[in-house]
């Protein structure tokens, strides 16, 4: 393997964007605004301004405003999940019936989100998932372990996360959409055999999966409110940008497991590292033989980009020491391991970002494995830059949405591809329905 030939290419990954720096800082809550506590109406009851006042956490460095609150058990096992039975193998038979759920965010933010489904999470636990009636519509994934939560919700333009911060105590964060740091992609040097026969589909209807295993450092052990949960919400917002794009590809997790003593370093020192597969990181790549991982995510801690992977034109089984990526644990809510497994996987950013910022020449329109933007409803696909939104219409916001654009389906109403042959095409879902089978044959 040539991961070593890399040095260069991954250095020069550096400046590929032009990345927004953000410091994770330890706050007390007296600094950050948060309304009047309200009264428990839903699965989060606020906590007292005095206690609030009275905890000192991390907070993301993306976050707007964070309430603190508790789970109401009572009505955590009323409408959403059982408690004491996260490991009782007939657990989903125990739940309450598929319902609505309120979640009151924050004092004038009030939401119900009716059930979608509700699976096992690994190791344990629950991972439910709705769709927000109502106003703007919206999504919310929550995994239960435990009895904490930790979820993402987003509707509109607004996106919000909740994880367990001290003890019972929950962080209900708004986050702002555009304040990630970049995630980008680097070339291997001289992959082999790029054009390789990929495995031909015998149903191509049929779903392929895909294995990702799941490697993290103890920085993002430290900065993730439970590591585990985090890991199966990333896993959940893969598979809901998969099927909202109408890709045929399901994304299972092949296991975790914390790399021990190593130092992180830079994002393009840590792929090369993950990616060699020896030192700290030989039972990582022991464990993806053995767990027949297709795809290898490094977590790791918040720093200058949200995620670094290798893109893979045409994936298949000569490019599988490539199927690598590092992704920082804060931007899971930024959809980010989604956005680097895409690399992996074919699929390269929006037009804009890559001729407006990456010097690249614009791509014909027989191209078409894009990320997409849409100016008028404010949203932008999995592997679409915020670069379009943030030039054109500096004033407002343009959230990443759980999806990889397609010209076939629509987000919330919302066009979110173009059709090969079309000017701007984009349909990032139509080029992992041909680039699943040469992944999915990585192990």
């Amino acid at each position: 393997m040539a991961i070593e030939a890399g040095a260069k290419a991954l250095r020069n990954a550096d400046r590929m964007s032009r990345p927004r720096l953000f410091a994770v800082v330890a706050v007390t809550f007296a600094a950050i605004a948060f309304g009047t506590p309200a009264s428990a109406a839903g699965l989060l009851e606020p906590i007292p301004r005095a206690e609030s006042e009275a905890v000192v956490t991390q907070a993301s460095p993306q976050t707007v405003r964070r309430q603190l609150v508790r789970i109401d058990a009572g009505y955590m096992e009323a409408t959403v999940a059982p408690r004491g039975a996260d490991k009782t193998p007939d657990r989903l038979e125990m739940a309450p019936e598929a319902g609505a759920v309120r979640l009151e965010l924050f004092p004038e933010v009030s939401l119900t989100v009716d059930r979608n489904s509700l699976k096992k999470a690994s190791g344990g636990g629950y991972i439910w998932s709705g769709s927000i009636r109502g106003g703007d519509g919206g999504y919310a994934v929550l995994v239960i372990k435990n009895g904490r939560v930790t979820a993402q919700i987003q509707t509109g333009s607004k996106l919000y996360r909740i994880a367990p911060v001290a003890g019972d105590i929950h962080g209900v964060d708004e986050l702002d959409p555009g304040a990630f740091p970049p995630d980008t992609a680097v070339s291997p040097p001289a992959p082999p055999d790029q054009g390789m026969t990929v495995p031909e589909l015998t149903n191509p209807e049929a779903l392929t999966r895909v294995r990702v295993l799941f490697p993290y450092t103890k920085a993002a052990q430290q900065q993730s409110g439970g590591i585990a949960a985090d890991i199966d919400l990333a896993v959940s917002l893969m598979n809901l940008a998969a099927r909202n794009g109408g890709a045929r590809v399901r994304y299972k997790l092949a296991g975790k497991l914390k790399v021990r003593r190593y130092s992180e370093g830079s994002f393009s020192e840590d792929l090369a590292a993950v990616s060699a597969g020896k030192g700290k990181f030989r039972s990582t790549r022991k464990k993806r033989n053995a767990a027949k991982a297709d795809i290898v995510v490094l977590l790791r801690s918040s720093g200058s980009f949200c995620g670094l992977g290798w893109y893979i034109e045409n994936p298949n089984a000569s490019t599988a020491d490539y199927g690598f990526n590092v992704t920082a644990i804060n931007c899971i809510s930024n959809h980010s391991v989604a956005h680097e497994t895409g690399h992996n996987s074919g699929l390269e950013h929006d037009r804009y970002q890559l001729v407006t910022y990456e010097g690249q020449p614009e791509p014909p329109n027989t191209k078409y494995n894009f990320g997409y933007t849409n100016l008028k409803a404010d949203v932008r696909s999995v592997m679409a830059y915020n670069a379009e939104c943030g030039d054109k219409q500096p004033d407002r916001s343009c959230p990443r949405v759980p999806m990889f654009s397609s010209s076939k389906k629509k987000y919330e109403g919302a066009k979110l591809g173009q059709r090969r042959g079309r000017k701007g095409a984009a349909d990032a879902s139509r080029r992992l329905n041909e680039t699943r089978a040469g992944v999915a044959s990585y192990r």
